[in-house]
């Protein structure tokens, strides 16, 4: 347990370690989180997380503070009070020695550091007393350090009587350590004061290392960036501490890096390390190897951003060229001529892109806490700049993780935001799409999802032409070949054809014509809502939030759609599956499909007769991807409630569709309005994008094994 004292009450509170672990998750949470992913992120049932929450608000109210925010179907969202509030903050960064009880990760960090400084044996019962839990506790805890040491490539030596210690490749060991403590210092940090920083640092090495060792390595650095004329990135900077900090460890304990096969630093690096090296054998009475001196220095290496014109020597020449191809690639792929010319942009790439290649080369470890949230935001950007860095990949003979790409996508990210890419109204968007109403919608909507378009309507090739006319679009997204005729004029909007299932490729192809779309966090729709709540009386809260949703156009669901739109896993069922189903031809398999909705009471009889005739009147529009329909009507013409149903064929039929001929799978879907669906139609688009998903389903031997084959898909896309 923790003790906080309240400044405005002076009276004690009480929090446990799974407390703080919610509080830590909600703090940092830019939108109402669910209990059941609270409890995923915290490792904890739902039960026990529901129990804390309560315990949370009761403490929260006796502090003066407001209780959280809580809402059915958007989820807990902490108030913008307690987030900010001092005691709260230094709860959560200025733990409170003895009483805090750390959790199983936590545990396994400090048992991890206490070993690093340490070459004999280490009982037991020392880590039990050290930590101040039972014998047994540590065991179960250095049974999980061992399975990690396993992975990375190293031991966890025991000895009957005398404990345990690392043992084997010391480059692993540290590498590990890296990753560890990396993890755990960037969740640290995020949550403590400036002033507080080094103290974090400190816990985080659990009496190892003090306050005064980090400041102490903060100076070496500081030095070595004066020496080589370079600003480390954050980043970097704090992975030269942490490289500084394990060495320490690892040298107090005798434990030495073998010597490398060859030096590849440059003389200015093994400079600055020999004199980082000279310093630390003074401060802590080490003997600093050679080997250790090369640590250092590619660590120098893999950290550097230029911060002068310094006469670069002939890699740094090569990197120069490289450099300039990868603009130039992404300017070709965004339609922005200005990215090549872009100074600040080359100058920052470029700063980047060497420590990158040395990290690369080097198999230097890196993290980006920022990852998730830059391939959600920006995931057609993200493959664009992955396309783009094939020449240094080839070059520096290896691949860059997707946590460096990420870091170069801000580059290109503020690059577009300068350039105005990201400040640009709607453009106006017509789509010509042939394969159906479903289909069009889900273009549309991915389109919206990523770009700042008004699409001005979604029509068939026959229509395409009025249309144009009517609407003025200044792009036009089409899954056909329209008419040369249609296309050509001073006056013609460009035209861009795309698969009827967008992919990677095409929404890359539309950002060099479109701008991005940038979308405010739904903290701050909840955080409007508030204000507004305080000071207004609210006749309508469902079309308010729906109004400001649209006015913010923030990252969440409108209220209206928000937890009344069902999912794929929602509505089918067993019974909606049928396979090895004998149809003589496509018009036989609508049917015994369409007498399936009916069955299962998802459609009037009439909905079969709708499909039938649309496909008749309009052709095999219904053949969306190699081997697969997905026959629909509108929701007028019969339909009764969101349905699927799932055919798969024992013969394959032609539908009429030469590309995509014969198809083995029918999918019929059935919506009530515009709206409902458009959840179970994103999930069986996710299930079309997979290549292998006919073959899949009709491997499957029975409805029920079909049923957790497709779920399972789904699940492997969460």
């Amino acid at each position: 347990m923790i003790v906080l004292y309240n400044k405005t009450r002076k009276e004690e509170q009480m929090f446990n370690e799974r407390c703080l672990e919610i509080l830590r998750v909600l703090r940092r949470a830019d939108r109402p989180l669910l209990v059941r992913e609270i409890a995923e992120k915290t490792n904890r049932s739902t039960r026990s997380v529901q129990y804390h929450l309560k315990f949370l608000d009761d403490t929260l109210r006796e502090m003066h503070l407001p209780p959280l925010l809580r809402s059915a179907r958007n989820g807990i969202l902490l108030p913008a009070d307690v987030r900010g509030n001092a005691s709260l903050r230094a709860l959560l960064s200025e733990r409170q020695g003895n009483l805090y009880a750390p959790s199983p990760e936590e545990r396994s960090q400090r048992i991890f550091s206490f070993l690093l400084s340490q070459q004999a044996y280490v009982s037991m019962e020392l880590l039990a007393e050290q930590l101040s839990v039972s014998r047994a506790t540590i065991v179960r805890d250095v049974h999980q350090i061992k399975v990690l040491a396993h992975r990375a490539g190293f031991r966890v030596e025991a000895a009957p009587n005398r404990g345990i210690r690392l043992a084997g490749d010391e480059s692993a060991i540290r590498a590990m350590a890296f990753r560890l403590f990396a993890h755990h210092m960037q969740e640290e940090l995020a949550l403590a004061p400036q002033d507080a920083r080094r103290n974090v640092l400190a816990r985080v090495f659990e009496g190892q290392l003090h306050a005064a060792d980090f400041a102490f390595y903060e100076r070496c650095i500081h030095e070595a960036e004066g020496a080589l004329s370079v600003v480390f990135s954050e980043t970097g900077f704090s992975a030269l501490v942490l490289h500084l900090a394990i060495l320490t460890l690892r040298q107090r304990g005798g434990n030495a890096l073998p010597m490398p096969c060859e030096e590849s630093r440059t003389p200015r690096e093994q400079a600055a390390a020999q004199k980082i090296a000279a310093r630390l054998s003074r401060r802590f009475h080490l003997s600093i190897s050679r080997a250790e001196q090369h640590a250092i220095a590619l660590q120098l290496s893999c950290s550097g951003l230029s911060a002068d014109e310094r006469d670069f020597d002939p890699s740094e020449f090569t990197l120069h060229t490289l450099a300039g191809r990868i603009l130039v690639c992404m300017g070709t792929l965004l339609n922005d001529a200005a990215m090549a010319r872009d100074e600040r942009l080359f100058q920052g790439f470029f700063a980047h892109l060497r420590p990158a290649i040395s990290r690369l080369q080097q198999g230097v470890p890196i993290e980006n806490p920022l990852l998730a949230e830059i391939r959600a935001e920006y995931s057609w950007l993200f493959e664009a700049v992955r396309e783009a860095l094939a020449p240094a990949e080839e070059w520096a003979g290896s691949r860059f993780c997707d946590a460096e790409v990420a870091y170069f996508v801000l580059h290109f990210g503020a690059a577009l935001e300068r350039h105005g890419r990201l400040r640009e109204e709607k453009r106006r968007v017509l789509v010509v799409c042939d394969h159906g109403i479903g289909t069009s919608e889900l273009i549309a909507a991915k389109v919206r999802k990523f770009f700042n378009v008004e699409i001005m309507a979604a029509v068939s090739r026959r229509q395409a032409q009025q249309a144009l006319s009517e609407t003025a679009p200044e792009l036009i997204i089409t899954t056909v070949e329209l008419p040369k005729a249609l296309l050509c004029g001073s006056c013609a909007p460009p035209c861009i054809r795309v698969a009827p299932l967008l992919t990677q490729r095409d929404l890359l192809r539309l950002g060099s014509h479109l701008p991005l779309r940038r979308r405010a966090p739904e903290s701050l729709l909840q955080g409007v809502m508030q204000a507004v709540t305080r000071h207004a009386i609210i006749l309508d809260s469902p079309k308010l939030l729906d109004e400001l949703a649209a006015l913010l156009d923030t990252q969440g669901e409108s209220a209206a759609s928000k937890g009344e739109m069902p999912m794929l896993k929602d509505v089918l069922t067993e019974d909606c599956l049928a396979l090895r189903v004998k149809a003589a031809d496509w018009e036989a398999a609508v049917r015994y499909g369409g007498a399936m909705m009916q069955r299962l009471g998802m459609a009037e009889e009439r909905y079969t007769e709708a499909m039938l005739r649309t496909v008749r009147e309009m052709g095999p529009y219904i053949v969306i991807a190699p081997g697969l329909a997905m026959p629909h009507a509108r929701p007028e013409d019969g339909a009764k409630r969101v349905g699927v149903a799932i055919l798969t064929l024992e013969d394959p039929i032609p539908f009429g569709n030469p590309d995509y001929d014969p198809v083995r799978v029918v999918v019929f879907l059935c919506a009530v309005d515009k709206v409902q669906h458009l959840k179970v139609l994103s999930d069986l688009m996710v299930l079309f994008e997979d290549e292998g998903f006919c073959d899949g389903i009709c491997a499957r031997r029975t409805e029920k094994e079909a049923h957790a084959y497709v779920l399972g898909k789904l699940q492997e896309e969460i």
